[in-house]
């Protein structure tokens, strides 16, 4: 009985702390329609961002509190490479969007803009838009994450797939 008590307080307690530290252990992802009704909303400012990614070719990282870009530090370490103006304007966009992160791939030149993410360092699943020139593969009819889940569980790597919204653009759902 006593052991029970233990376990059921320190899981509380671990809970509570991975929540108050923004860690999103338990939060549902947003559905293929919600990602969808978010797209069509927020175009013009997606299309901006990709834009500004484009003339800051460097630049592979940004969340709320750091970018990075290839060969130097972040910015949380005091290189700044962005004037302010242009890190208040990045950082507008992704709020206006909802978004969490922007990620640059290299090898396909893929843009990842992370709308929703829930998991740990040890795995996690996260869904969103993902911009490419080239097309992306694999193309599912729907983001079933669980299924993704499974399969990244049994690979031991990250698994990702796409549904097309048009010549350029893509919901995306990873898992690992």
């Amino acid at each position: 009985m006593y052991k029970l008590i233990y376990f059921i307080v320190i899981s509380t307690t671990l809970c509570s702390l991975f929540n108050l530290s923004g860690c999103k252990l338990f939060e549902p992802l947003p559905t293929d329609a919600q990602l969808n009704a978010i797209y069509l909303s927020h175009q013009k400012e997606l299309a901006e961002l990709v834009t500004m990614l484009g003339q800051d070719k460097r630049v592979i990282a940004i969340t709320y509190t750091f970018y990075d870009k290839y060969g130097a530090p972040s910015r949380s370490k005091g290189n700044f490479t962005f004037t302010d103006a242009r890190w208040a304007q990045y950082l507008r966009l992704m709020q206006e969007i909802g978004c969490e992160s922007i990620n640059r791939r290299t090898r396909r030149g893929t843009i990842y803009f992370t709308i929703g993410s829930n998991g740990s360092v040890i795995s996690s699943t996260s869904k969103g838009f993902a911009y490419s020139q080239a097309i992306l593969s694999p193309i599912v009819k729907s983001l079933d994450i669980s299924a993704l889940f499974d399969k990244a569980q049994k690979s031991g790597r990250m698994e990702e797939a796409f549904v097309q919204i048009n010549q350029e653009w893509y919901l995306f759902g990873n898992a690992y």
